[in-house]
């Protein structure tokens, strides 16, 4: 008789399931119309952007106006480019109502196109945007969420994105980025939902609301939340193509929620007897049984009949089962745990964490530092020849290699006092963030920093078959700024190749004079480029020069990366010049290998010493093939005439012809095979080369060192210094 009422509230049950049984047959009539119905707007919504999005791919793949912006040729009018381009975009946006704007943005020179202007991306409205897009270097195309933008000239309004990166292969040189206003996508979904019964929702791949026809609509746009409840919704839908769901079901107040309510109000109350029948169950069991000393008796005579399967887990023991599954939890939540480290850890030297003293104290408490600190510090550990590196020790020996030089770093710390937090950024830079404790003075502090990267440096040299550089960053005060020693100790790290390697560069290693000048090596380069070109010996000299200079100059890894690549760039200007016989070693030997050695730059004194074998071998490459040719000796006598008679006014193609007795028709021929230079060419240069040195090292007038040049009138004179120095003689002076 105790289980009567358990037998009523089940009869009970049954009863109002049969009865909403029968109402969810017409329910169910109603879900697959309503199926139907979201799906064709789904469908309709997807065809909609994939017309645009295979209209933009049409585009990349067939014109060429696209690669003649994201990689400009020398030959391209950039011009004429820009503005066939700026047509294209315009034709575009014209031809498909739901296109907003269209954005070209170049990585090269980070420059922003739009089919109005050019504008840089730091002056572009919508750069935060393409800025994080730009980051995403993982997805080749793709739609974007809807975000509220302002473009150029124009009001904020909201809209979402086609992202598609250019080429379409690895998309390194620029993106496109297509615009489509949200409100052309509302007004796609109202033209479905006319007859005031239905609704349609649209969100995002985020789950964020863009756009329901049951929203109300105000004067600067719609409301976020819509009036009508989810409690009627009844299809979901997910595009596989945007990952955006579309939600369709029927207003309150209609025939769906007239009939819909009274079942889920009887669901609830069979749930509830259920419950109670359940409820009462348990009552009667407890009351009725002793489980707790049943269940232990239980537990003791399985341990002692079967001991081997309750160690084991096995043989259809719950409680092993259970021991098993809470083990699991406990290794999944350390794992949380060093996850979640290490993403706070990233987060504080990005500078994107915002974190108060009273949620990093906390912090502190789960590092196990109870004591208070007073000075952050944070530091950079880079593996010095990357490359070397990962061509040496396989995938497995590098990890190996990298827990190492945590654990290193770690125990050095701690038998100074110190606490230092240890994570790899990369996978060739570790960051390290110093916890100074409050309690030591700060010089004795920085004294034991120094002692234990030092001690760290030598030890990796000495124990394991690389090296390693250290950079340390400014000292802050609060969790949030740590972002800025980060910094600071990024910039330090840069100048490793002019301090070298395997040493720990701290703040006070910084040259202190102001910043290299860039643009003052250029001259020097081209004219290293160019003594290397005419196989003259002082080529070694300038080289030599250059390097020197980047040496003492406060030159960052960027600055001499970059002008390398323009030494590079001036080399093969210098020699496209030359015979094809005398090129081909260049391009197919010595080009590529400067490239390579460039490309893996560790330290400036490294990359001079492995430049110059590179160098020397192709200068001799080029001596032998030019001393095999019968005029090699007439052009360099010719040069040599050239260099000692180059202020006589007559001096032509036709006077040096006459004085070496052949046709000045030949001359020209073999001046060209021979230098890679024009005659009238390499004449103006000498002249003006000299008409520099008169300037710098005499008070000559400006009209007395062109007679002095060679040339009898100051205007061509004048002309041709600008157009070789870049400035008149005037300016040049000053």
């Amino acid at each position: 008789m105790s289980y009567l009422p358990v037998f009523l509230a089940i009869a009970a049950v049954l009863s109002i399931l049969f009865v909403f049984a029968a109402v969810g047959v017409g329910k169910k009539e109603a879900l697959r119309a309503n199926r139907i119905f979201a799906s064709q707007v789904q469908q309709s919504i997807d065809y909609s952007l994939r017309v645009v999005d295979q209209m933009i791919l049409g585009e990349l793949w067939m014109n060429t106006l696209w690669s003649d912006f994201f990689e400009p040729k020398p030959q391209t009018n950039r011009y004429l480019a820009e503005y066939e381009l700026s047509s294209k975009l315009i034709g575009l946006t014209d031809n498909s109502p739901l296109i907003d704007s269209i954005y070209l943005v170049r990585f090269a020179d980070q420059k922003v196109m739009t089919n109005s202007s050019m504008l840089s991306l730091e002056s572009f409205p919508d750069r935060s945007f393409l800025q994080e897009a730009q980051s995403r270097t993982e997805e080749m195309r793709f739609w974007t969420s809807p975000r509220t933008a302002a473009g150029v000239g124009k009001e904020e309004r909201s809209i979402f994105s086609l992202l598609l990166r250019y080429p379409l292969l690895d998309g390194e040189q620029g993106m496109v980025v297509v615009n489509i206003q949200t409100a052309a996508i509302a007004e796609l979904l109202n033209s479905f939902s006319d007859s005031g019964l239905s609704f349609i929702r649209l969100y995002d791949d985020n789950g964020a609301l863009v756009y329901g026809t049951d929203m109300q609509q105000g004067g600067a746009g719609y409301e976020k939340q819509p009036p009508t409840k989810n409690a009627n919704v009844l299809t979901r839908i997910k595009s596989d193509y945007t990952g955006w769901e579309v939600q369709s079901g029927l207003k309150d107040g209609s025939y769906a929620g007239g009939y819909t309510i009274p079942p889920r109000v009887w669901l609830a109350l069979a749930v509830l007897t259920v419950l109670l029948g359940i409820g009462f169950i348990i009552y009667i069991t407890m009351r009725n049984y002793k489980p707790i000393g049943k269940i232990m008796e239980s537990i003791e005579t399985y341990a002692s009949v079967e001991p081997p399967k309750l160690r084991n887990g096995g043989g259809g023991d719950e409680f092993a089962f259970i021991a098993k599954a809470l083990d699991d939890l406990i290794r999944q939540t350390g794992e949380d745990v060093i996850y979640r480290r290490k993403l706070l850890f990233q987060e504080l030297f990005e500078g994107s964490r915002a974190i108060s003293p009273e949620q990093w104290r906390e912090q502190l408490k789960g590092l196990g530092m109870e004591e208070p600190v007073d000075r952050l510090q944070t530091g950079i550990v880079d593996i010095d020849r990357y490359e070397d590196f990962c061509r040496s020790y396989n995938h497995r020996d590098q990890g190996l290699l990298r827990f190492a030089l945590g654990n290193v770093v770690s125990e050095l710390a701690e038998q100074q006092g110190l606490r230092i937090w240890a994570e790899w950024l990369t996978s060739q830079r570790m960051g390290l963030l110093i916890l100074h404790q409050s309690g030591g003075q700060a010089p004795e502090s920085e004294g034991r920093l120094q002692l234990v990267t030092g001690s760290a440096v030598e030890w990796v040299r000495q124990n394991l078959r690389l090296t390693i550089t250290i950079a340390l960053g400014v000292a802050v005060e609060k969790a949030a700024e740590v972002g800025l020693s980060y910094e600071s100790a990024a910039e330090a790290m840069k100048y490793k190749s002019v301090l070298g390697n395997s040493r720990v560069i701290a703040q006070l290693d910084l040259p202190v004079q102001s910043p290299g000048d860039v643009f003052s090596q250029l001259q020097p380069i081209r004219a290293m480029a160019t003594a290397f070109r005419l196989g003259e010996e002082k080529w070694r000299e300038l080289l030599a020069q250059v390097m020197d200079a980047l040496k003492k100059g406060r030159f960052s890894r960027d600055d001499i990366v970059n002008l390398m690549g323009y030494m590079l760039y001036q080399l093969n200007l210098e020699l496209a010049g030359l015979p094809e016989e005398s090129r081909r070693p260049w391009e197919e030997q010595a080009a590529p290998g400067l490239e390579r050695v460039m490309g893996g730059m560790d330290t400036l004194e490294e990359l001079s010493c492995q430049i110059l074998p590179i160098l020397e071998e192709q200068d001799a490459l080029i001596r032998q093939i030019r001393e095999k040719r019968a005029a090699h000796s007439i052009v360099w006598e010719a040069r040599r005439f050239i260099e000692e008679n180059y202020a006589n006014p007559d001096m032509s193609l036709t006077y040096v012809g006459e004085h070496f007795h052949i046709t000045s028709n030949y001359l020209s021929r073999l001046f060209k095979e021979e230098t890679g230079e024009n005659f009238v060419d390499y004449l103006a240069r000498i002249r003006i080369q000299q008409a520099m040195r008169l300037l710098k090292e005499t008070e000559l007038t400006v009209q007395e060192v062109a007679v002095r040049a060679g040339y009898t009138h100051y205007v061509s004179f004048n002309r041709v210094f600008k157009r070789i120095a870049g400035v008149t003689p005037g300016d040049y002076r000053k």
